[in-house]
């Protein structure tokens, strides 16, 4: 969704900037997200970290379980106070 958000503001833009003698507006959008894409352009999206997942063995109120959750919130906060962020490709590959 974010992709084709993105998309029609770039093909809004180009719109606007058309020339008398014409502008192939989706062919410039296309390579302008191609562009992009191979400059390693990637979208930011909202997230969570990853949640703790306990192998079956192991109870999450057990004190094995207690370790790996608190183990588990330092490295978030790790992982936050490192810059983690979520992201996307540009352009789905299928």
């Amino acid at each position: 969704m974010i992709q084709e958000e993105i998309r029609e503001g770039i093909y809004n833009i180009i719109l606007d900037c058309e020339e008398p003698d014409g502008v192939d507006a989706n062919r410039a959008v296309q390579l302008i997200t191609q562009y992009l894409h191979s400059q390693g352009v990637v979208l930011k999206v909202e997230g969570k970290l990853p949640e703790i997942v306990f192998p079956m063995h192991i109870g999450s109120d057990s004190p094995i379980g207690h370790i790996a959750r608190e183990w588990h919130k330092k490295t978030q906060e790790d992982m936050l106070e490192a810059g983690y962020v979520k992201t996307e490709p540009l352009i789905e590959v299928r």
